[in-house]
């Protein structure tokens, strides 16, 4: 239930390919743990990972996703704003926001992870699904996403039936 245990446990988790992991507990301990297949796990204090770790190690894959350019974004971004909404709201538009669905580049939902009430928020542009361990509703959402288009806006989606 904390940062470090998290942590312990994901040294010794096998993977296979590169992901950064953010951590948070609910005493407000954060973490981003770097795993890999060819090295051990490293755990670094950053608030903010795209898709990079250290550096760019695939100059064609960090150009694709905007992995440098979203970095900066969202450092700007939680360096200037100092409420949810307008974090929220930066997340929502490019860069962070990715549109390139046809190119397996497009953002799927923004998560924000509410520790203290063990809950999770999903949004998506004009939409919201929040679920909580304390009430968790088994339900699915299907949305569908549309490429190109939107001017650099976030996509036009179709909300799916919710069912329980």
């Amino acid at each position: 239930n904390t940062t470090a245990a998290a942590v312990a446990m994901l040294r010794d988790i096998p993977v296979h390919m590169s992901y950064s992991i953010a951590v948070i507990d609910r005493q407000g301990n954060y973490a981003t743990v770097y795993v890999n297949p060819d090295r051990p796990a490293e755990v670094v204090e950053r608030r903010v990972s795209t898709n990079h770790q250290h550096g760019v190690e695939w100059a064609w894959h960090a150009e694709t996703t905007k992995s440098v350019e979203r970095e900066a974004a969202v450092e700007k971004l939680l360096l200037a704003s100092a409420s949810i909404k307008d974090v929220l709201s930066g997340f929502q538009r490019p860069p962070a926001y990715q549109i390139q669905y046809g190119h397996d580049c497009g953002t799927l939902y923004t998560a924000v992870y509410r520790p203290l009430d063990a809950s999770v928020e999903l949004v998506w542009p004009g939409s919201l699904w929040r679920q909580s361990c304390a009430d968790f509703q088994d339900e699915v959402r299907t949305i569908r996403f549309n490429d190109g288009g939107s001017g650099g806006l976030a996509p036009t989606f179709k909300e799916g039936a919710v069912s329980s």
